[in-house]
């Protein structure tokens, strides 16, 4: 993939844009996601649903006939188009519970991290089957709820995976689950390949097993005929693990958090020498109000004020 430099589509912490996200756990994700897709849509009309910045549509182009993206958000529809529109890949705007689509217009639906933002997802899949081919494959991704980090005000609704399960059961007779975990990644490997980006074989050892309910991401394959495709193991090695690094910022902030921690304690030492000075000068007028002499020259000021006028 050409790398895309442009930032003009913001960065909402939820859409995964190349430009802002290269190189980060969520960019590796994504990639996968779609590299895993890549061979399942060969020759075929497809449509990206939720499309966002693009890049996935323009990935699944590379072997594709036709890529068809769509997203509710405009501005995201014309950053697309721009950036990796091409013969075989357009974009238009659109939402997932009305497919800017003719019925079955399409021989696969590609839908990643897309059903957890709409409210009525039983409707997107109606439309779902309404666009798609009757033997047309449906792919697709969405986050855990079980491991998923809590708070993210962008999903409507997570599912768990008997949930979902039981919800394409209903629209589909033939399925086939794949998971998406994360783990820390340690590569052995020579100099060229260590500070350069590329795709190859290699050989991986699984030395931290876990169940299904530690995934975070579910990945199905749904269809009405029976699947015969498969996908291999995909990874992607993403953001860079430095326990050193780790433990140097984690200095370098303790130490801030001491900077910070000795400039308010002097400044607190300076206001309660501020609130003795006051005190103190408090007192001293109380004195001085309180004082026979005060009291006659008040009196004299009262009375001469009542003369005055």
């Amino acid at each position: 993939m050409n790398k895309i430099t442009d930032k003009t589509l913001p960065d909402t912490g939820e859409r995964m844009i190349p430009a802002h996200h290269k190189g980060g756990m969520v960019y590796g994700e994504h990639i996968v996601r779609y590299q895993a897709a890549v061979d399942l849509v060969k020759g075929k009309v497809v449509l990206d649903i939720a499309s966002g910045s693009g890049y996935g549509s323009a990935l699944l182009g590379t072997t594709a006939k036709e890529v068809i993206g769509v997203d509710v958000d405009a501005p995201a529809v014309k950053y697309a188009t721009k950036n990796y529109g091409s013969k075989n890949v357009s974009f238009k705007v659109g939402d997932g519970v009305k497919i800017p689509l003719e019925d079955h217009s399409v021989e696969v639906v590609v839908s990643f991290e897309t059903i957890e933002h709409i409210e009525k997802y039983e409707v997107f899949m109606d439309e779902v089957k309404r666009v798609l081919k009757p033997d047309g494959l449906f792919i697709l991704s969405t986050p855990n709820d079980v491991e998923f980090i809590e708070g993210n005000h962008f999903h409507i609704h997570e599912f768990e995976a008997k949930e979902l399960e039981d919800l394409v059961a209903k629209y589909f007779k033939h399925t086939k689950s794949y998971f998406q975990a994360t783990w820390l990644y340690n590569a052995l490997i020579e100099e060229k390949l260590l500070g350069s980006e590329w795709r190859q074989p290699i050989d991986t050892m699984n030395t931290a097993p876990i169940s299904p309910e530690k995934a975070i991401y579910f990945f199905m394959l749904c269809s009405a005929q029976e699947i015969t495709q498969s996908i291999a193991p995909l990874g992607a090695i993403s953001e860079h693990f430095s326990q050193r690094q780790i433990s140097e910022h984690a200095a370098n902030t303790q130490k801030h958090i001491d900077e910070l921690e000795a400039k308010v304690h002097a400044q607190e030492a300076l206001v309660s020498q501020k609130e003795d000075q006051i005190g103190h000068l408090q007192r001293e007028l109380d004195n001085i109000k309180s004082s026979k002499a005060w009291k006659v020259a008040d009196s004299l000021r009262k009375a001469k004020h009542i003369i005055k006028n």
